[in-house]
């Protein structure tokens, strides 16, 4: 099985027999309503046929529970590019050789970076675009435009370091 970016609603419903009507993220989803005001039901899609099916068991979900539905990618880093670097910091982590790198046999070499299909739909784990997202989400307009509004909500800066004294730099 692929190691999919996922949320905590999207296991239940692929799990589910029928993910047309998933029972256990059902309960889950409307006890997180009932706990937050602000619960909404997350899609990604990174080019796996299962993620469309789970997808429409995650809108149906949404709409049983009058939740509203937000596109993110399920973000995981921001550049394409940087898939092999996620894999192989996700290996480091976990204590295991990545699947995108092999090992070199001989001595003094460089291991060497190796293109992964297996890998693939980790790899569309990245920050798209708007002009991709409306590509991947353009049939549920209100999911997007969900997207926009946390985006303009959320203020997040990285302080750059010239401006920024060495001393307030990295924190305690």
């Amino acid at each position: 099985a692929v190691d999919q970016p996922q949320g905590h609603l999207r296991p239940l419903v692929e799990q589910a027999a029928d993910p047309s009507n998933p029972v256990e993220a059902v309960a889950l989803a409307s006890r997180l309503s009932e706990l937050y005001s602000h619960v909404f039901v997350e899609l990604a899609y990174h080019g796996q046929p299962r993620e469309k099916l789970v997808n429409r068991g995650l809108v149906a979900l949404a709409q049983r529970l009058d939740l509203p539905l937000v596109a993110t990618n399920a973000v995981h880093f921001a550049r394409a590019r940087d898939a092999l670097a996620y894999e192989v910091l996700q290996a480091m982590a976990k204590g295991r050789r990545t699947e995108g790198v092999v090992r070199s046999s001989e001595p003094g070499m460089d291991d060497l970076p190796v293109v992964n299909v297996g890998g693939a739909p980790r790899a569309q784990a990245y920050l798209k675009s708007p002009d991709e997202m409306h590509r991947l989400f353009a049939q549920l307009p209100a999911a997007l435009a969900a997207t926009s509004e946390i985006r303009a909500l959320v203020k997040f800066r990285l302080p750059l370091a010239a401006n920024t004294p060495p001393e307030q730099r990295y924190g305690p």
